[in-house]
């Protein structure tokens, strides 16, 4: 009761002076004197700094009880960088504080995404349960709530930024670019520190608009099995980024291609446009990396749709033996071999090379 006469009787005094400089100022400036002319700047002076200090109390923001205690101290501290997507939010408890209203939001005037906007906290602290996102500023504030349920006045907003530094990761195998005769690749890449995850992408695009060859999220290890066969002579492009202990992925990694190419054989004995003795002749090749197995065709046009003299395609080894005695007399004969990799997939015939 005291302290609401005393805040009456100021309310009184402050009417009775802004009133009585109102009627001076009337009074001066019918007067023509200019003797009053420091008074009268005086008067406004008082006047313009009574009118803004009653604007700032209207437009403050504040709608809450003056008198309950605005909450300090917060936890992380305002303009913080961190790497957790779930934090503790932490301020000042209150012994007087019967309860607290939380407001987190993606905007500083809270008009974005409202993360959160609980005012049933019993304790000067927030745990945010729903992952945030990285790369991304929050913004939060709190006011108290007396045992009368009244609200005091918002604190001061504070920020926070979610900036995982999670090491993108790097050093792809097949490395970046490379030829390989695999058709079911392991795809690896550098184990990081603190990943509870990998997102692997494999398209047939750079851009990964096209053929989806791998869309998988939950990468335990920082490795990838293909399990599809693969087409020959095709590139494929793939990325991969880090899931965190809250579940949020980082950033994507460089693109990374590798082509499959089931190399054909080269080097061929005898030479290409040989001509020998050996009726009975031992056809060899250059060995092929990952080779399973190797077909051989040997034939009396070049189209290979001549006489067939060979069409062998279990061969284990570069070499073929011919046994039919091959007799005729300024014959050219004309022969292929292509390669079978480990998953089964032919490559592309080498080049037709013959003798005679």
């Amino acid at each position: 009761m005291g302290g609401g006469m005393k805040r009456f009787g100021k309310h009184i005094a402050g009417v009775f002076l802004v009133s009585s400089a109102i009627a001076f100022s009337l009074l001066i400036n019918s007067c023509p004197n200019p003797m009053l002319d420091a008074v009268k700047q005086e008067v406004e002076a008082y006047q313009q700094g009574t009118t803004e200090e009653e604007s700032t109390t209207e437009n403050d923001g504040s709608t809450g009880n003056a008198e309950i205690p605005v909450p300090k101290y917060p936890s992380p501290e305002d303009g913080a960088i961190s790497s957790d997507t779930t934090p503790l939010l932490n301020w000042q408890a209150n012994s007087e504080a019967a309860g607290y209203h939380i407001q987190i939001n993606t905007a500083n005037d809270f008009t974005g995404s409202m993360i959160a906007d609980d005012n049933t906290l019993t304790s000067a602290a927030y745990q945010v349960t729903t992952p945030l996102s990285n790369n991304t500023t929050y913004y939060w504030k709190v006011r108290i709530k007396n045992e009368d349920d009244i609200w005091g006045n918002w604190s001061i907003t504070w920020s926070f930024t979610i900036d995982i530094t999670l090491q993108i990761p790097t050093n792809p195998f097949p490395s970046n670019g490379s030829s390989i005769m695999d058709t079911t690749p392991l795809l690896v890449w550098e184990d990081i520190e603190g990943a509870s995850g990998y997102h692997i992408q494999v398209n047939i695009a750079e851009n990964f608009s096209g053929t989806v060859i791998a869309e998988e999220n939950s990468v335990l290890q920082s490795e990838y099995q293909i399990s599809t066969l693969l087409a020959n002579n095709t590139t494929y492009y793939w990325r991969v980024r880090v899931k965190n202990e809250d579940g949020v992925f980082d950033d994507w990694s460089s693109t990374w291609s590798f082509t499959i190419d089931i190399t054909p054989p080269i080097t061929p004995n005898p030479d290409n446009g040989a001509s020998i003795t050996n009726n009975t002749p031992l056809l060899d090749w250059e060995d092929v990396t990952g080779a399973s197995d190797y077909h051989v065709q040997v034939n009396m046009n070049s189209t290979f749709t001549g006489s067939v003299i060979v069409d062998d395609n279990s061969l284990i080894s570069s070499q073929y033996q011919i046994v039919s005695d091959l007799s005729s007399i300024n014959i050219t004969y004309y022969w292929r071999v292509k390669v079978k990799n480990e998953d089964g997939v032919w490559g592309d015939w080498s080049s037709t090379w013959g003798f005679t």
